[in-house]
């Protein structure tokens, strides 16, 4: 289907529902508890902040991911309000549409090699802090003995393994292979590496009781869930491109 042409109030309109949206689900995922692991959130949030870029466009990706991270922390706080991840969830919805528009114009990018080689960085990274700094032993003390081979192990599977799956199954369908791209960029780049740093600045230098925890701490933390958070992604999107495409809609080109 090709793209069709949407007037600014109708791409108002869809904004402010995926905007309420989102809203609602960090609303709701807030209210988790997470333990030390604060910093981490799984959510459908990072889905709808996608699909509205791609959607809509980069600008209206940006409103609704910085929206829907700085109005729940007023409606439902948590604790101090970090504006550096309101950034991150700004460019959060900026990138999609600009990673898209990029493997359109070098598709030699739009290969699995790609994704096999993010996978691959992300899982080094990881093992890097957890072997050479004893990072989990920090984490999980006394238990870190038993915990860090089976997490190695599930980290290695999902990153190395799932996207060794998506090789199989998407080799010859390269839109959807596009949009798996697409979404582990995102997450790598945005959802893992500049959150990690985001906190990181705000706990050591900004907040008003500062906990400093080393930043490849966090980034490592970010990176163990960051199979589960493409996945997620991934899945949801679908979901709302087939919605979308049953009711006659499709993506704008420009913005």
């Amino acid at each position: 289907m090709k793209p069709i042409y949407m007037s600014p109030g109708r791409k108002l309109a869809y904004g402010s529902l995926f905007l309420a949206l989102a809203i609602v689900s960090t609303g709701v995922f807030k209210l988790i508890p997470m333990g030390n692991l604060y910093f981490l959130r799984f959510s459908l949030t990072p889905s709808i902040i996608v699909f509205a870029s791609l959607f809509l466009g980069p600008v209206y990706g940006a409103a609704v991911g910085g929206l829907s991270d700085l109005i729940p922390a007023f409606l439902v706080p948590t604790g101090e309000w970090n504006f550096l991840i309101t950034i991150v969830y700004v460019l959060f919805g900026t990138l999609p549409w600009c990673v898209n528009a990029l493997l359109k114009k070098y598709r030699f990018l739009n290969s699995s090699l790609s994704l096999v080689i993010m996978s691959l960085a992300a899982t080094l990274v990881f093992y890097g802090y957890a072997i050479a700094e004893g990072g989990l032993h920090a984490f999980f003390g006394e238990q870190s003995d038993i915990l860090t081979p089976i997490i190695l192990v599930l980290v290695a599977l999902l990153n190395v393994g799932g996207s060794l799956l998506a090789f199989l199954k998407l080799r010859k369908r390269p839109m959807k292979r596009a949009l798996l791209l697409d979404v582990a960029a995102v997450e790598l780049l945005v959802g893992s590496l500049l959150k990690a740093l985001a906190f990181y600045l705000y706990l050591t230098l900004l907040a008003s009781s500062p906990s400093p925890l080393p930043f490849v701490f966090i980034l490592a933390m970010l990176l163990m869930g960051l199979p589960l958070n493409i996945a997620l992604d991934y899945f949801f999107v679908n979901v709302y491109v087939s919605v979308a495409s049953k009711l006659g809609l499709n993506h704008v080109e420009d913005d």
